[in-house]
């Protein structure tokens, strides 16, 4: 495996796991068995990274395999290389079935677009992204958490590639 792989499946790692502890101080301070989080995903699709999507997805499994808990419980949110596709298909399933935390690789700016609905639900969102867009502070609620690499951390590990 050249480098360059394992340090995009370091940050998929990374960033699947941070769905999971999300979830995870519901599971702890509970006594009675928790059942698994009602987690949907967005899952992009694109040239660039065809495998991005599967990766994410196969992380996401083996963190919540990890905590005992049922990955059965994802809904994939798959919305190609148009963000609005995703964010209509989240509106449409947060009006239809009972979520607990939507994840996944999503422009924070897009991201915003959610926020009444997440905010009407109760249900956080939680953005990866590699750090070239910012949420716009004023506008942000705290419902969606932005988990990311800085852009200045992006461009350096693309410079010390190049």
């Amino acid at each position: 495996m050249n480098p360059n792989q394992h340090q995009r499946r370091q940050l998929l790692k990374t960033m699947g796991a941070a769905g999971i502890l999300a979830y995870a101080p519901f599971a702890a301070a509970s006594s009675s068995p928790v059942p698994s989080p009602r987690m949907a995903v967005f899952l992009p699709r694109s040239g660039r990274y065809p495998t991005l999507s599967d990766e994410y997805l196969a992380g996401l499994t083996v963190g919540l395999n990890q905590h005992g808990l049922d990955a059965d419980a994802l809904l994939p949110i798959a919305y190609g290389a148009n963000p609005a596709v995703g964010i209509r298909q989240a509106q449409a399933l947060l009006v239809r079935e009972r979520m607990d935390v939507m994840t996944g690789v999503l422009c924070p700016t897009a991201a915003l677009a959610l926020e009444p609905a997440l905010l009407s639900k109760g249900v956080p969102l939680l953005v990866n992204d590699t750090g070239a867009n910012h949420m716009q502070a004023a506008a942000h609620s705290g419902i969606i958490i932005r988990q990311s690499l800085e852009y200045w951390q992006s461009c350096a590990a693309f410079g010390q590639w190049a």
